[in-house]
């Protein structure tokens, strides 16, 4: 069976629930603590960065697919592929790779962070402004630690096949006013392991971003 915005609208309303609670008591340590023990720290930003040659040769070569072509949005009410339950191992594996993501966004580390996506995601999702401004970049600083992500959760981890898996992601970042934005991951299967190839953001109501 399909899962549809239904889905999305569940997990918002759980995942809410708990942080609309802990925010009712923002004037409180308890609430600023619970929330912190979601954030990915920076210094669990640890995968090898991309290199500066890297980027800038990304520029030089276009996307996978028809290049003229505009990419065609996902359908709204979103119903994420069939596929089957992950084993344990590869869940696990997909969550740490969300994790290492957030944790390097935390970071301001751009160059690490690309270090998880698919060529193709990076040349879709940067122009080529930004590939060029994360190559000539120096040592990042660190997120302030109000200001960084809070990842809640990695949820129904499916193999889709063809080597690719997808997931929901939970999140809670500074700049949405949304207490929680869930997220729907694509990956693929590399000979180096496992990478993010493309996601889809949701609103409150379940469509799109």
């Amino acid at each position: 069976m399909r899962r549809v915005s239904v889905l999305v609208a569940v997990l918002l309303a759980l995942v809410a629930a708990g942080v609309a609670s802990a925010a009712a008591q923002e004037s409180t340590p308890t609430a600023g603590a619970d929330r912190a023990a979601f954030v990915p720290v920076p210094e669990e930003c640890t995968v090898a960065p991309r290199s500066p040659e890297d980027l800038t040769g990304l520029l030089a070569t276009p996307a996978s697919g028809t290049p003229a072509a505009e990419p065609t949005p996902p359908a709204v009410p979103f119903g994420a592929p069939d596929g089957e339950p992950a084993d344990a191992e590869t869940a696990e594996e997909l969550t740490a790779l969300v994790r290492q993501e957030w944790a390097c966004a935390n970071a301001d580390d751009f160059p690490r962070m690309l270090a998880l996506y698919t060529d193709d995601l990076v040349r879709r999702f940067f122009p080529p402004e930004a590939l060029e401004a994360f190559a000539a970049e120096g040592t990042p600083e660190p997120v302030p630690p109000a200001e960084r992500t809070a990842l809640f959760a990695v949820l129904d981890v499916e193999l889709l096949g063809d080597g690719q898996a997808g997931a929901f992601v939970v999140v809670d970042t500074a700049g949405d006013p949304l207490p929680v934005e869930v997220n729907y991951y694509r990956f693929v299967e590399t000979p180096d392991g496992w990478l993010m190839d493309d996601f889809v953001c949701f609103d409150e109501e379940g469509g799109l971003c």
